[in-house]
């Protein structure tokens, strides 16, 4: 399709040529990638629905994206716009992670895999640097520098893994808004760092995952989430066991599932980092808690 003048499509309103090629995009994202080639106007209408859900698993995928999102366009042609749910597992470099997420204020599902440690660092840098002019500069400040690191956008769901779980979760990756929470807990997880969760208004689902060890037991992670499961707020706490099946694997399991009937425990999936674009983590458990209830009223 050279133009439309030369095809069937000239005497159509430009309005439904642009529904049929967003039902097309939507369906198939081989056939958005070949829209995009046709013509510079159908490129511009198309582009920006490829980066609905967006993936940036190494430094060099983070760099180019952070182009895209730097390169002159409209405004309602920005990438940043359109970018639903976010996977940011690369480790740096930790200023374009933070020029991502500042631009990304649509995103409703992130997901978290770099350095929480490094990225808290380098936000507070930049805001001592932003407010160093004002002559309340220091008013600013804590000890550690300045008082309010958060994140540009307000997702509803995110996953904090590896590296940004490491030491516990922390607070300036976690929105306000976010009501479905993925979490790993390891040997470095303090109880204290878990009790910051309980000043989530809106968290109602949790996800922890966790690799048994000899000082890692089912007792110590219990504990480390009882101040959350007190609360009450929590409708699902989903407890993801990282072992090979084996017998003490599965009285890990079956021990949790024993409990509270809001609380469901599983096999840890292999590739927990592929989970964030999935519903159906949290949709498998919500039916089990719903089947337990029902039983218990029978």
């Amino acid at each position: 399709m050279a133009s439309l003048t030369s095809s069937i499509f000239a005497d159509l309103p430009i309005e439904l040529i642009l529904d049929v090629f967003t039902h097309a995009v939507e369906a198939d994202r081989a056939s958005a990638l070949n829209l995009c080639r046709v013509s510079s106007w159908v490129r511009a209408h198309v582009e920006p629905t490829l980066y609905t859900s967006v993936a940036l698993p190494t430094p060099s995928k983070l760099v180019a994206f952070r182009a895209a999102l730097a390169a002159p366009r409209d405004h309602d042609a920005s990438p940043a716009r359109h970018v639903r749910s976010l996977s940011i597992t690369a480790p740096g470099p930790i200023d374009a992670i933070q020029d991502v997420l500042s631009r990304c204020t649509a995103v409703r599902r992130l997901l978290c895999g770099f350095s929480a440690a490094s990225y808290v660092h380098s936000a507070r840098q930049a805001l001592k640097r932003e407010y160093e002019p004002l002559p309340n500069a220091a008013d600013m400040e804590d000890a550690d520098g300045p008082a309010v690191v958060h994140l540009a956008s307000a997702p509803r769901e995110q996953h904090l893994l590896g590296l940004a779980s490491r030491d516990g979760p922390e607070p300036s990756l976690v929105s306000p808004a976010v009501t479905h929470l993925k979490i790993q807990i390891t040997l470095c997880t303090s109880r204290e760092s878990i009790a910051r969760l309980t000043t989530l208004p809106a968290l109602t689902h949790l996800c922890v995952h966790y690799k048994p060890h000899p000082a890692l037991v089912r007792s110590r992670v219990a504990e480390m989430l009882r101040p959350l499961v007190e609360t009450d707020k929590l409708q699902l706490l989903l407890v993801q066991i990282v072992g090979m099946g084996d017998l003490a694997h599965r009285q890990e399991i079956n021990a949790w599932n024993d409990g509270e009937s809001h609380i469901v425990a599983e096999r840890a999936p292999r590739f927990p980092f592929r989970q964030w674009d999935e519903a159906s983590m949290w949709k498998g458990a919500e039916r089990l808690v719903r089947e337990r209830r029902q039983r218990s009223r029978n």
